[in-house]
Parts: C-alpha cells; structure tokens; sequence
C-alpha cells in the first residue's frame, strides 16, 4: 500500500474520479456505473515534473477501454485535468484494470522517450497491432523507472464514497480533499496504481 507523501521533499498528488448525470464524486473501484460516466484525473505536483496516466486491462495487459496513455507538464502548484479534451475515458466496460499514475522529474531517464512514444500513441490511425507493441514497450520503459520495487507498494488507498459525502458539480469538485500524494525526485519516480474491479452484485 502506498504510504503518504513527505510534503517537505518533492511530490505529486492525484485524484481519480467520475462525472456522470449526477455530478463529479470520487471512483469508487467496484461500482457499475452507468453508460456515460467517465473517468478523470486530477493532478499537481510541488515542483515541476511530468505526469504520465496509463490504464491496463488486468487480463492482457493491454489498453483498458482503448483508452490511449496521456502525458502532463506540471508546473509548481498547477492542477491539471485528464484526459484532455476532446477525449474522454467512458466507463463503459466492467473489465477490471490498473491505472497506473507516475511522477517524473523532467531530468529522469527516458523521459524523452516515454514523451514520444505516448506522443506517437494518440494517432488515431494507428493498428492494434501497434498500438500492442507501443503498449508492451511503454510499460517497459515505466517498469525500469521503478527500479525494481515491488508493484503492491505503490497501491493507492482510494476514500471511500461515504467520506466524499456524494456527487458534486463539477466546478466545485474539492479534488485535492481525496487525493493520493507520492514523493518523486530524479531517480525515482512516484508511482500510483488505482484497481478497477468487477462491480460487486
């Protein structure tokens, strides 16, 4: 489980949550939303990095939902919102998946890679059988920024609905109340994984 953030030293902070005909509230991981709601991501971050956003089917490992990865630059103390319009991330689909969050200082290795290959991802007119191969090589590139460390450990805790206290409207969505935070620094980067799992009847 990830712990909680060193505010003194570099970190990232991330919300997950869904906005559907009700309002904005935060992802609850088993529910079965309805057609049309739709994950978002809030993120900042304390100094300057990068964000990168990719969710994975637990199954086969590969894009949950056809959602194609994103990529931020944050600046100090900006909040930032994903996906970027016009795109959306439907919640139709109960497969369960990983979203996976991570925080990289600009001057890490790979970045430059990680950017164009997330850049190369968003055509449209890409094939499934490269958008595969790009997937496979992404999580490649994002496993080697973690060094080793043991994927459990990055886990998020998510509130629970109860404590968010229902939907909102969007504009008024208090993101940073239900955040994760994840400390980051040049050589290691600040990991969040969120599970979506089968709705529970």
């Amino acid at each position: 489980m990830a712990e909680l953030a060193d505010l003194r030293k570099p970190y990232g902070r991330v919300c997950l949550s869904v906005i559907s005909s009700q309002g904005e509230a935060t992802f609850d991981p088993k529910a079965d939303y309805d057609a049309g709601a739709a994950l978002v991501v809030h993120l900042d971050a304390s100094t300057p990095c990068i964000a990168v956003t990719v969710a994975l089917d637990m199954k086969n490992g590969h894009l949950a939902n056809g959602w194609r990865p994103q990529l931020a630059e944050l600046a100090e103390g900006a909040d930032v919102v994903l996906p970027r319009k016009p795109t959306v991330w439907t919640l139709a689909s109960i497969e369960p998946f990983d979203f996976y969050v991570l925080f990289l200082d600009s001057g890490a290795s790979d970045v430059r890679e990680i950017k164009r290959l997330i850049q190369a991802m968003q055509n449209s007119k890409t094939d499934s059988q490269l958008l595969t191969i790009q997937t496979i090589k992404l999580r490649e590139l994002l496993t080697r920024q973690l060094a080793g460390s043991e994927l459990s450990s990055h886990v998020a805790a998510i509130p629970l609905p109860d404590e968010v206290g229902g939907a909102l409207r969007s504009d008024e969505f208090p993101w940073r109340r239900f955040s994760v935070s994840v400390n980051f620094s040049q050589i290691q980067p600040g990991m969040l994984i969120f599970s979506r799992r089968a709705p529970q009847n």
